[in-house]
């Protein structure tokens, strides 16, 4: 309520209604209240983002697989629920679980895609990868392919990473990809953003690892025809999901 609004309800006399102490105490009181609720509505939340997670460097695959030289990392695509500022704990009892108070530090997708080219960067000294729109005009070698399914806890804490990574060769024409399921959980469970964020780091640094083993076997993954396609590997990957979220619910 404005200091005008509290005049014409009576907290505050205008117009000479009321003069002295009494005039001076509602109005002093008026004004810090309205202080009070504007200094509410500028609270800052707390800002989070992902780091590099340090891995075993590999710079001899650059001289035996051409692959790893140029990677472009295509933008990772995440379901609605987690595509939003706010960090999502998790889900439990069918309610979405957000860290109030709590913000990434800039658009989930952006900064999921950024991490996981710091962390190929890390382990492939010498290649050039770099994040889908990018400035670099380098034709790939090679693309990344990355959705997400899970990027939070499990009812029990534990963080996980689920979704899809999809691995293909660069060119002019359309390539084959080979994909595969992608899980990882932490042993421990988490209670505060801050520990969420720094777990789901270090499960970052595994999608890397993944996708290093994927792209060493780039050249046979297509032509053997034991990738399955993506829409069968979402499949299984939401009843897998399903699985480990009701084993994960506390008294099972």
């Amino acid at each position: 309520m404005s200091v005008k609004e509290l005049a014409r309800t009576g907290g505050i006399a205008g117009n000479g209604s009321r003069s002295g102490p009494g005039r001076r105490a509602g109005l002093l009181g008026a004004l810090a209240l309205t202080a009070a609720l504007g200094g509410c509505g500028s609270t800052e939340p707390s800002y989070y983002g992902l780091v590099v997670a340090p891995g075993q460097p590999q710079p001899s695959l650059l001289v035996t697989l051409p692959q790893y030289r140029v990677i472009e990392v295509r933008m990772p695509s995440l379901p609605m629920r987690l595509d939003r500022d706010t960090i999502v704990m998790g889900s439990k009892d069918f309610k979405l679980n957000l860290a109030r108070g709590t913000s990434w530090n800039e658009p989930p997708a952006n900064l999921i895609g950024g991490t996981l080219v710091q962390d190929l960067q890390q382990r492939l000294p010498g290649s050039v990868v770099y994040l889908q729109d990018s400035a670099v005009t380098t034709p790939p070698q090679s693309y990344v392919d990355l959705s997400i399914n899970q990027f939070e806890s499990l009812p029990d804490g534990r963080p996980v990473i689920t979704g899809i990574l999809s691995i293909r060769k660069g060119g002019i024409l359309p390539q084959p990809a080979c994909s595969q399921l992608l899980r990882w959980s932490s042993p421990q469970p988490v209670s505060t953003a801050q520990a969420l964020v720094a777990a789901l780091s270090q499960g970052m640094g595994y999608v890397a690892d993944q996708a290093i083993v994927a792209l060493r076997g780039l050249n046979s993954c297509p032509s053997t025809g034991s990738t399955k396609p993506v829409s069968e590997l979402q499949k299984a990957l939401t009843q897998a999901v399903q699985v480990t979220t009701a084993a994960s619910e506390p008294g099972n």
